[in-house]
């Protein structure tokens, strides 16, 4: 495998998505107080903080 090839494969599994748990979501969303749709995805700073 050459140093790219190599590359690519770590970076695919770093940013490969997971798969939901039952019950969740891949993707949160929630909206402001002046009506701003906000989303969250799995590693993000108030991921774990957002409740659907």
């Amino acid at each position: 495998m050459t140093k790219l090839a190599i590359a690519v494969a770590i970076l695919a599994l770093t940013i490969a998505p997971t798969a939901p748990q039952q019950g969740e979501c891949n993707i949160k969303g929630n909206v402001s107080t002046r009506g701003e749709k906000i989303y969250h995805m799995p590693g993000q700073r108030h991921y774990d903080d957002t409740r659907i």
